[in-house]
C-alpha cells in the first residue's frame, strides 16, 4: 500500500471522493483557486498509485505533509512507515502578513538561498564533492519549500 493512502486513511478518508475536501482547504491555505484536480485523477492516486502532475504536488504535500517521493512509496500492509513529516509543510495558515510585496518577498528569499549557498560552498570550498553537492541541494530544496510558509526570520 502506498504511504499516500496509508495516511490518508489514518486521517478517516476511505475513499477517492473524501480527498477532494482535504485537497480543496490545502489549496486555500496556498492560496490556489480553481485547482481541483479531476475525480479520476484522485482516483488514479489513490487506486493506482499514479503520481501527481506536477501542478498538484504542492498542494497535496501541504495536505499531508510529507514530500511525495515519501507519499508515493510503497508500505507493507500493517508496517508503520518511517517517514518524518516536513517541518515546512504546516497545516496552519501561511505567516505572511496582508500587504507584503510580493517583489520585495521574492527579493528576500533569493538572497536567502544565495547566502546559504555561499556558507555551504565556503565551508568546503576545499573539498567540495558529492556530499557538499547533495547537501546544498538539500538545503536549497528546504529553503525553497519553507520560505512561503514560515517568516524569513525564522528560517
Amino acid at each position: 500500500m502506498l504511504f499516500f493512502r496509508q495516511a490518508l486513511e489514518a486521517r478517516g478518508v476511505r475513499t477517492p471522493e473524501d480527498v477532494l475536501p482535504l485537497y480543496r482547504e490545502a489549496a486555500e491555505r496556498l492560496g490556489l483557486q480553481n485547482a481541483d484536480p479531476a475525480s479520476k485523477t484522485v482516483e488514479g492516486w489513490f487506486y493506482e498509485g499514479r503520481k501527481p502532475q506536477r501542478a498538484f504536488r504542492p498542494v497535496v504535500v501541504e495536505m499531508l505533509g510529507y514530500s511525495v517521493e515519501d507519499l508515493w512509496t510503497e508500505v507493507p500492509e500493517g508496517a508503520s512507515p518511517n517517514f518524518n513529516p516536513l517541518t515546512s509543510a504546516s497545516l496552519t495558515p501561511s505567516h505572511a502578513e496582508a500587504g507584503v510585496d510580493l517583489t520585495e518577498m521574492k527579493r528576500t528569499g533569493t538572497m536567502a538561498v544565495l547566502r546559504a549557498k555561499e556558507f555551504l560552498l565556503g565551508k568546503d570550498r576545499e573539498r567540495v564533492g558529492d556530499d557538499t553537492l547533495g547537501l546544498l541541494d538539500d538545503e536549497v530544496t528546504r529553503l525553497v519549500a519553507a520560505y512561503p510558509r514560515e517568516p524569513l526570520s525564522a528560517i
